[in-house]
Order: structure tokens, then C-alpha cells, then sequence
């Protein structure tokens, strides 16, 4: 089975072969995500796939174990264009500092439970499918 990669952007970084039907798709850019925080993440690719073909994309489950980072599975099809949507599971620090002067320094300095994706970072599975034409018969 055959598919092109196109790049929607120069920074756009190629999937990685992990073997059989399954590639890694790599962070083409450095994302923020705060706690509690939602946010779409391109990989500035769009894939050529032959008729009959799914593109899936899966999480890492090291991403949700060690970071609380973790987004819904999704198909995609022929020329779509593949994101995600990120989601930081974490609660803001804030919800649990005891003192005054410590919630001070959290608001101050930032939330520690912020989570990066850097560039080239393994972010996602991408697993090639055979898909028929699925019909629904009403009674």
C-alpha cells in the first residue's frame, strides 16, 4: 500500500515508520498546553490515500500516563488535512497550594502543570485501515 505526504508547511515533518501499517506523526512545532487547557494541533501534513483506505490517528498512551495530555481517536480520508485535539487532563496547581504567599508565586511564575510538545516530539500513532462503504437499512 502506497500514500503521499503533503506538506502544508516547511515545517512539516514526514510520519515515521514504526512497522507493519503503523507511523509515528512528529510535532512540527513546539505547543503550550495549559491544565484543563483544549487546543488543535496540526502536524502540517495531508496525506494521499488510495480509494478503500482510513488513516487513524491514536494517541501515545505515554503521553496521558506521564502527562495527563490525551486526545480523541479520529479517521481521516483522502487529502484531509491531519490534526488533533490536544487535551491537558491536569489541574492548575493553584486548586491545591495551601499558603498565601505560595498561590502568590503559582500566579506569579506560572502553572507548573503546563505540559510542551516540542519539535520532533512522537506525538501520535497514525494506523493505515481498509474501509468498505458501510449502508443503513431502514425498516
Amino acid at each position: 500500500m502506497f500514500f503521499t505526504v503533503k506538506k502544508l508547511s516547511g515545517q512539516a515533518i514526514s510520519p515515521v515508520w514504526v512497522g507493519g501499517n503503523v507511523f509515528h506523526l512528529i510535532s512540527p512545532k513546539r505547543v503550550k498546553i495549559d491544565p484543563c487547557e483544549r487546543k488543535i494541533m496540526s502536524f502540517d501534513i495531508a496525506l494521499g490515500m488510495p480509494s478503500g483506505i482510513a488513516a487513524q490517528v491514536l494517541p501515545l498512551p505515554e503521553l496521558l500516563y506521564k502527562h495527563g495530555v490525551s486526545f480523541p481517536a479520529d479517521y481521516f480520508f483522502d487529502n484531509q488535512k491531519i490534526e488533533v485535539v490536544l487535551i491537558n487532563n491536569s489541574l492548575p496547581d493553584f486548586l491545591f497550594v495551601k499558603s498565601k504567599s505560595a498561590l502568590a508565586a503559582s500566579q506569579f511564575f506560572g502553572d507548573t502543570n503546563s505540559f510542551f510538545i516540542e519539535k520532533g516530539d512522537e506525538v501520535a500513532k497514525l494506523v493505515f485501515t481498509k474501509i468498505e462503504k458501510a449502508e443503513i437499512k431502514y425498516d
